[in-house]
């Protein structure tokens, strides 16, 4: 089920701006895929909040934008 509602991305972006240095790679998935958000307990992610318009937020902020959305 899980691949019928995916999004395969082909990662092009070189990023390195994170602390840890594996968290990279999301963040270039996250670009090239125009994500709007990457969500995530990672405090090093959570550190960057924001990388070319692609905010990094945790699961509670997630819930309140999606809470407003639904209304």
């Amino acid at each position: 089920m899980l691949k019928r509602v995916s999004e395969f991305v082909q990662v092009q972006s070189r990023v390195n701006i994170t602390r840890d240095k594996s968290d990279n790679m999301i963040l270039a998935t996250a670009l090239d895929g125009n994500a709007d958000y990457v969500v995530s307990g990672d405090k090093d992610l959570l550190a960057v909040r924001e990388f070319k318009g692609v905010k990094v937020l945790t699961v509670d902020q997630m819930l309140k934008i999606l809470r407003r959305k639904a209304k």
